[in-house]
């Protein structure tokens, strides 16, 4: 019964900084962030390629908003992959193209 509680109270503290690191998340990248980008995210920490490339579409934000003004844009390695109107299209587009990476996913203002 111990064991059982202390798993337990280890996955809701595990559960509980997922959720935290979620929301900075959002705070950090806005709300137009794909679900599973953000989530990808939070499970990895800052320091990895996921979060690079939502700080390279973060500084180029302003000359991609002029062409793609309000659409989904999938970033890989810095490099546009795909564009869309459709939140789950742009994901689809970019993980069929780089099966091996998760595309950082967000919606231009």
């Amino acid at each position: 019964a111990i064991v059982v509680l202390v798993a337990a109270a280890a996955g809701i503290v595990f559960w509980s900084r997922r959720r935290a690191a979620y929301a900075d998340i959002l705070r950090a990248y806005g709300p137009d962030v794909h679900p599973d980008t953000a989530a990808a995210l939070a499970a990895a920490g800052e320091n990895n390629e996921l979060a690079r490339d939502g700080l390279w579409l973060r500084a180029h934000e302003r000359e991609l908003s002029e062409r793609f003004r309000r659409q989904w844009v999938a970033v890989v390695n810095g490099e546009v992959l795909a564009v869309s109107v459709s939140a789950e299209n742009a994901w689809k587009a970019a993980r069929g193209a780089r099966p091996d990476r998760v595309p950082f996913v967000r919606r231009l203002p």
